[in-house]
């Protein structure tokens, strides 16, 4: 956990300074590399955040409610100028889109309402291998962000297999780095509460302890997976040729949640992912280029709960989340500046959830409109809320202080996620186990 000064996130009980990243700098740490987020809406809206942060607009005229079912798998590919035929004017700097692809939640999982059903359960390993395979852009220095909607363990298990048989073969991202954040649980709540659970009947009225045990076992089988399969066996590298495959797999907490949840049942979800992850770090060999962390976005969000709408963290604490697992990345170790040096980020207040006391979305501030959303919605309205208006809108931000006027770039970023003004201090929301 941690609080907030202004809209500074500053960790509990640490006071070094870590980089706030502009678009140069977040390409310089992914280039060569493969990240994929897997979660359902939070996590996407993190995906959001890095996507639009990396290439400003990007996913913002696409219909892609993920409440409505509307997000299965989205993957973008940039690779350096050079590799592609032309860059477009809002392109990262010194890369341009080679491939962006999006399906829905039906369409990931075959098609109509039994595609929807598999998706939702998670699809066999073979079955997200080939459409990870599809994707065979990529080269020296190529970026690939993909997002996958996981909501619960054993299709994660199955991605981490599907990804380490990707990076197994002759793919472009064979010999990628790798990082996996993952954010699971909220659908064993409400199973087990019977709420919604159509395709998990056997999670269904377990009530709270078999449903802590149940998410328990199958988080356990996640992480032995993704030991064995994300860096090509045993946690110790492998794959390529046998040349080691860096990879780093973040666990993210459930984000804080209206009245309506039980915090109890969530404090247990959870307490889980604490105990969990690092035991299972813990058990890795001493040479496993294996990284496992919990990323502790219940604290990012309940420091700040003025910025959590409708049970969903605003563009302000995503872009703060997204920077801290950048900052966590092994790969970026070498281009961030010192600890200790304290910088500022400001941001327009469409990258927020309220400003003055008083809710953004729709304010007649500048980009507080939701203009392409509520096209979208006028014509199909299920599931259209504020908490996705709020992320639809272009965010722009500056990093500023000491740093700022000498790195190199130096240009004005802009992108889907973010938040207001003040000094990063301490590392990122995400706690290394190994």
């Amino acid at each position: 956990g941690g609080t907030f000064e202004g809209d500074t996130y500053v960790p509990a009980g640490r006071s070094c300074f870590v980089s706030v990243l502009e678009p140069a700098e977040m390409m310089r740490v992914l280039s060569g590399g493969w990240t994929v987020v897997a979660g359902k809406s939070n996590a996407f809206m993190t995906y959001m955040a890095l996507a639009n942060a990396l290439q400003p607009g990007l996913l913002l005229h696409t219909d892609l409610r993920v409440t409505a079912e509307k997000v299965g798998l989205v993957d973008i590919i940039w690779e350096p100028e050079g590799q592609t035929g032309g860059s477009a004017a809002t392109s990262p700097p010194g890369f341009s889109p080679a491939h962006v692809s999006t399906l829905t939640l039906a369409s990931l999982g075959g098609g109509g309402e039994e595609g929807t059903l598999r998706a939702k359960r998670g699809l066999a390993a073979d079955q997200y291998a080939s459409l990870l395979a599809a994707a065979d852009r990529g080269g020296h220095g190529a970026v690939r962000l993909t997002f996958v909607l996981c909501k619960y363990w054993t299709g994660g298990a199955a991605l981490a297999k599907a990804i380490g048989r990707v990076r197994s073969g002759s793919s472009p991202w064979s010999l990628a780095a790798l990082s996996l954040y993952t954010q699971v649980g909220l659908a064993y709540d409400y199973c087990g509460m019977n709420m919604w659970c159509d395709e998990r009947q056997d999670l269904l009225k377990l009530g709270p302890a078999p449903m802590k045990d149940a998410f328990v076992a199958e988080l356990r089988a996640f992480l032995r997976e993704a030991d064995a399969a994300l860096c090509g066996g045993g946690g110790a590298g492998g794959g390529g040729g046998g040349l080691p495959l860096p990879c780093t797999v973040f666990v993210g907490t459930l984000t804080a949640l209206p009245h309506y949840w039980s915090f109890e049942r969530i404090a247990a979800i959870n307490a889980a992912v604490r105990d969990e992850v690092p035991r299972a770090a813990a058990a890795l060999p001493p040479t496993a280029a294996l990284s496992l962390r919990v990323a502790d976005v219940y604290g990012l969000g309940l420091s700040r709960p003025d910025e959590v709408l409708e049970g969903h963290m605003s563009p302000l604490l995503h872009l703060w989340l997204a920077w801290g697992l950048l900052n966590a990345l092994p790969q970026a170790r070498a281009l961030l500046r010192l600890a200790g040096c304290p910088e500022e980020a400001s941001f327009a207040p469409a990258c927020k959830a309220v400003v003055g006391g008083a809710s953004t979305v729709r304010m007649g501030c500048e980009d507080c409109g939701c203009a392409f959303y509520d096209r979208v919605c006028a014509t199909d309205s299920f599931e259209c809320r504020d908490f996705e208006c709020a992320q639809f809108r272009p965010c722009r931000f500056e990093r500023r202080g000491p740093h700022a006027a000498a790195a190199e770039g130096g240009e004005r970023g802009e992108g889907g996620e973010g938040g207001e003004g003040g000094r990063r201090r301490g590392p990122p929301p995400a706690q290394q186990q190994r």
